[in-house]
């Protein structure tokens, strides 16, 4: 599918669809088969919590992966990120920044991403994907993300015009960048089924349906389910060795120049 770059501008509206937001949920949860409750935390802000672990064997893939970098780290650095390791999985993976403006936008989308939505997204806000009264709490979201250097989980319906809302998950997790700010996210998005509409009818934004902050001293349980993968030991050297090179040499991920240099 041929993807025409649109200025981030044109990324912020979303068409107007006449759809009940609480037969989404619905449709959500009994999609997802979990159970979900609500909970304050200490900060007083609230936060919802999924009794499931990550369901996406690509979700699961990736925070492995993000965990096997950062070692006794609190978070890895981006230039760790070696894509010849997860080059299976790079078409659902995104990376985010945090703009001296505070805002949240992507840097680099994987292409079953910008396919899902039919659209490249080159610089546009995170917060632009999802319901707009969500927006706030999405970019609020991401921020603590990287504030606290706390994996998250989000599970999301993905609302395509009348077709029934699409159960997905996503997972964000906190990167340094080389100035050693933590002001990077690698994420993953991830449909959790593959309904006829998929593909031929583009993905109008997306309804957060949960929350799960991953409890990281714990992860030898959640990485049970681990598929295996087999990495190459010594990856073929370039001439660009940084990770936007060696995505294009892989050329499953749309690399948007611009901005800070890597």
């Amino acid at each position: 599918m041929a993807l025409n770059a649109t200025g981030a501008r044109g990324f912020q509206s979303k068409p107007k669809i006449n759809l009940n937001s609480r037969v989404a949920r619905k449709s959500l949860r009994k999609s997802c088969g979990a159970c979900f409750r609500r909970q304050l935390c200490q900060s007083g802000t609230e936060r919802l919590e999924w009794n499931k672990e990550m369901r996406s064997k690509t979700t699961i893939e990736i925070y492995a992966y993000w965990d096997e970098l950062r070692g006794h780290r609190d978070v890895p650095a981006r230039g760790q990120i070696e894509p010849a390791h997860v080059r299976h999985i790079l078409p659902d993976l995104f990376i985010l920044e945090k703009t001296p403006r505070g805002e949240i936008r992507f840097r680099l989308a994987g292409t079953r991403i910008c396919a899902l939505f039919a659209r490249e997204l080159r610089g546009s806000r995170f917060d632009a994907l999802w319901l707009g009264e969500q927006t706030t709490r999405i970019e609020r979201i991401a921020c603590d993300v990287l504030a606290q250097k706390t994996p998250v989980v989000l599970t999301a319906a993905a609302i395509a015009g009348t077709a029934d809302p699409l159960a997905s998950e996503l997972v964000l997790l906190p990167l340094k960048s080389p100035e050693g700010r933590v002001d990077r996210i690698i994420g993953a998005l991830v449909p959790l089924s593959r309904p006829h509409w998929l593909g031929a009818t583009p993905v109008n934004f997306l309804e957060l349906g949960a929350m799960r902050r991953l409890d990281m001293d714990a992860a030898g349980v959640l990485l049970q389910n681990r598929p295996a993968t087999s990495r190459p030991s010594h990856p073929r050297p370039a001439a660009d060795t940084g990770l936007s090179g060696a995505i294009r040499r892989v050329l499953h991920l749309r690399v948007f120049e611009g901005g800070r240099r890597d």
